[in-house]
């Protein structure tokens, strides 16, 4: 049996034709395209999971402005609230006063007029001095508080002090006593100051 030698035991070397190269590196391509889709293949899956997510931030910001705007609107109702009870507040009290300023000034109330009258005048910034200028001007035009009568103007004022019923009277007299005198510039003028008197009577008694 012959020996053997080195170069016997060498494996050949392989040759690739064109067709092989070729095949080859359409195979590697192909795996590589694989690996690369698979690599995305959830991605349509990840769009659409995103997109949903930002429907859902933007429906929860929406909830937000509303629920802001509403807090806003219960806030500016509560503001109005408590600003219509503290004028209540602050008009009671002014009425309470001016009704103790009223019943000391011992002015008549026929029919509870005079109150009526000062009741519309008050408002909630009145001071002292403009409920006691007020007091004074029903205490004019509706006389002082009649002793067991009604009527106004039963009993005279105090010392010093004059109704419009008793300004009317007085001139009244003046006028008459001027026509006997045959001075109608001085009637005239009586006259004219006792159309303006009445006037102001009416006005302040007219809705009370």
């Amino acid at each position: 049996m012959g020996e053997t030698t080195p170069e016997d035991n060498q494996t050949p070397e392989k040759s690739f034709s064109n067709e092989d190269v070729e095949r080859i590196v359409k195979e590697r391509i192909a795996t590589a395209k694989k690996k690369e889709a698979e690599k995305f293949a959830d991605y349509n899956d990840l769009k659409a999971a995103k997109a949903e997510l930002d429907k859902i931030k933007a429906g929860q910001k929406t909830d937000l402005e509303k629920i802001a705007v509403e807090r806003d609107d219960y806030k500016t109702k509560y503001e109005s609230l408590v600003a219509e009870n503290d004028k209540r507040v602050k008009l009671e009290t002014t009425r309470s006063k001016a009704k103790s300023l009223f019943e000391a000034a011992e002015i008549n109330n026929h029919d509870g007029k005079a109150w009526r009258y000062i009741e519309t005048l008050v408002s909630g910034e009145d001071d002292d001095d403009a409920l006691a200028t007020r007091i004074k001007d029903a205490k004019d035009i509706f006389g002082v508080r009649s002793v067991g009568g009604s009527g106004r103007n039963t009993v005279p004022p105090k010392p010093g002090e004059k109704t419009i019923d008793d300004e009317i009277k007085e001139l009244e007299t003046a006028r008459i006593e001027a026509i006997k005198n045959h001075d109608p510039v001085t009637a005239g003028d009586l006259s004219t100051r006792i159309v303006a008197l009445k006037m102001k009577r009416r006005e302040a008694t007219k809705n009370v």
